[in-house]
Formats: structure tokens, C-alpha cells, sequence
């Protein structure tokens, strides 16, 4: 678990509206060194632009989808407003 905790601290700190210091494909070729196989095929497959659940997503990938789903639908419907 201690890998994991390394992992997210060495991170580079992302801000809204400034472009990140680390591209998707450099965090993913980071991530893969001190991850499982098996939490990276997980992490791998986590998309922000697809928050549709599937039946082989884990049940912490369902709640972070239905959680983002739910949070789409409010600012739809704020913006509809």
C-alpha cells in the first residue's frame, strides 16, 4: 500500500484552467510501475468522458460514475434554467 501512497504524492499538483505538468499517457506509464496489474486494469479503464456503468466495472468505478452522472444531470438542468 506504501507504493500506492508514493505514487499519488509524487504527482504533480494539477490547477483548473492551466495545462498539466504530466500528459494522461506519461501519469499511465508512472502508474503502471507501482500499481497491481490488476488495480492498474482499473485505472486504466476509468474514463471521465464515459460515465455509463458497465457490469465489469468495480463497485468503485459504479459509485464515482453514478456520482458523476448525477453531477452532469444537476448542471444540465441548472444551465437549462
Amino acid at each position: 500500500m506504501d507504493k500506492y501512497y508514493y505514487l499519488i504524492t509524487s504527482l504533480c499538483l494539477l490547477k483548473f484552467g492551466e495545462k498539466p505538468l504530466i500528459s494522461k499517457q506519461d501519469f499511465l506509464s508512472q502508474a503502471e510501475k507501482w500499481l497491481s496489474p490488476d488495480d492498474f486494469a482499473v485505472l486504466f479503464a476509468a474514463d471521465i468522458n464515459n460515465f455509463t456503468a458497465d457490469e465489469k466495472d468495480t463497485p468503485v468505478l459504479r459509485q464515482w460514475k453514478a456520482f458523476e452522472y448525477s453531477i452532469r444531470k444537476e448542471l444540465s438542468l441548472f444551465r437549462t434554467a
